[in-house]
């Protein structure tokens, strides 16, 4: 049994790497044939789920001249293309959907699931489970941390060392820290609460962000660290920054072994 990560899909840019993605579905569907090798056309007929954590859509506002790189202004309308994209998946196939810093909900840490107010289409449809960001999830006893990573840039800032092709490393940071959020008063926003929600209470088998569109895989100790990358070409805001993504490149995990392969649907 194999589960999809993913993340930063940002539907409604005009970014948003569609015809990839439709080779990604199309594998899932078996109906590829762009894949012929065996053992990826029998590791799609063992996906089980698909975790996306977070930026499902682009949202509105967020950076300088976003107006110019999206194809819908209204967020309603953005969910509506993502559901449309989405639930062509294959039926079988359970979606579990954690919101990021662009998604229909607060950006305060720790985010509540989507509103419904914005993907009622989600909500109806028995396959997805939304659920909040940060969240812990137990799938045939595979514990995994999930969480949208908007610390991780913060963090990259301040550990020495750290190149934007290595944002893993802060995640292991966060590992050891057991907290996403382990330092005040930097870029990203949290409540402050009675019982702080941001704390792994136990290690994850699996550990899952996203954010810095740039796959990546690592192991600290017995928990494997996976950043999904996303399915966004670069953005004028990336090109300023200097950040190159790796849109398309998806791990896939066995949840009996743990073994992780990476397929490239850009190819």
């Amino acid at each position: 049994m194999y589960t999809v990560l993913t993340s930063d899909l940002h539907i409604g840019s005009k970014k948003f790497l569609l015809e990839p993605f439709k080779r990604f579905i199309s594998w899932l569907s078996m109906d590829s044939e762009d894949y012929e090798d065996p053992e990826i056309q029998e590791i799609a007929s063992k996906v089980k789920y698909i975790i996306i954590a977070g930026d499902v859509v682009d949202g509105i506002g967020h950076y300088p001249k976003q107006d110019q790189e999206i194809i819908e202004r209204e967020l309603k309308n953005q969910y509506k293309l993502a559901y449309d994209i989405l639930q062509q998946i294959p039926k079988h196939i359970t979606i579990i959907i954690s919101p990021g810093e662009r998604d229909g909900t607060h950006r305060l840490l720790p985010q509540p699931p989507i509103s419904k107010e914005y993907a009622e289409d989600f909500y109806n449809d028995p396959r997805f489970i939304m659920v909040g960001n940060p969240v812990n999830l137990n799938l045939h006893d595979v514990n995994f941390y999930v969480f949208h990573g908007s610390f991780l840039e913060d963090g990259g800032s301040i550990m020495p060392g750290i190149k934007k092709e290595n944002y893993s490393k802060v995640m292991e940071m966060l590992l050891r820290f057991r907290h996403i959020v382990p330092t005040y008063g930097m870029k990203t926003p949290f409540m402050l609460q009675e019982k702080d929600d941001l704390v792994m209470m136990t290690p994850p088998d699996i550990l899952h962000a996203g954010h810095v569109h740039i796959t990546s895989k690592s192991k600290y100790k017995n928990t494997l660290i996976i950043n999904s990358g996303g399915w966004q070409d670069q953005t004028l805001f990336q090109l300023e920054q200097g950040i190159k993504p790796t849109p398309g490149l998806i791990p896939v995990i066995n949840l009996n072994n743990f073994q992780t392969i990476f397929i490239n649907f850009l190819k």
